[in-house]
């Protein structure tokens, strides 16, 4: 069992009725889970010294409504991942071992915008047809780690580029909507192996 206390805070400062500035900085932890522990492939074994993470998140950014019918956030980002569990080579063996890797850092950019066309158009309209966009560049990288080979490797499932957007369509209590989602290539071990 774990009793832990994580802080954080966040301020925000506005700078008209329709935008503001914001920033927050928490800890973060993340316990080991069953899922970390648990084989369901004969060639991967578990480090018996496995430990949790932790770390922390930072952000900073800017947000606000322009001529009522478009929705902005764009923010940049910052996140520490202390003992980062993953996957790596075992050495003198061919199997995978699930352990903690090292430091990380995960750093970036996100966008999101939402224009609602009809609303542009006639501000009282019962009609919404609208676009979002969410995008974000994110770098992730080991800092630190045991094995100094996986130092300066990508981060595991990171994607460096996502993409979200879609068109919706409302009427009263119905709603119809297209998505497009696109994640750019990831690695799925420390060693980044292709």
């Amino acid at each position: 069992s774990r009793n832990l206390p994580l802080f954080g805070g966040g301020a925000s400062y506005k700078l008209s009725s329709k935008s503001n500035l914001y920033a927050n900085i928490t800890q973060n932890y993340r316990a080991i889970n069953f899922t970390d522990i648990r084989i369901n492939n004969p060639n991967i074994v578990i480090d018996s010294l496995i430990k949790d993470e932790y770390g922390y998140t930072a952000e900073l950014g800017f947000r606000g409504l322009f001529k009522n019918f478009i929705i902005y956030d764009i923010a940049s980002f910052y996140i520490f991942y202390g003992d980062k569990i993953g996957l790596s080579p075992k050495p003198g063996t061919i199997k995978k071992e699930r352990t903690n890797i090292g430091d990380a850092q995960n750093y970036g950019i996100e966008l999101f915008t939402e224009i609602d066309f009809l609303k542009a158009i006639k501000e009282s309209n019962k009609h919404f047809l609208s676009l979002f966009i969410n995008c974000a560049y994110i770098n992730a990288n080991y800092i630190s780690s045991k094995e100094t080979n996986y130092i300066d490797k990508k981060v595991e499932y990171v994607s460096s580029y996502i993409l979200r957007s879609g068109l919706k369509y409302r009427i009263r209590g119905l709603s119809l909507q297209l998505q497009y989602s696109y994640n750019s290539e990831q690695f799925s071990d420390a060693s980044n192996s292709v």
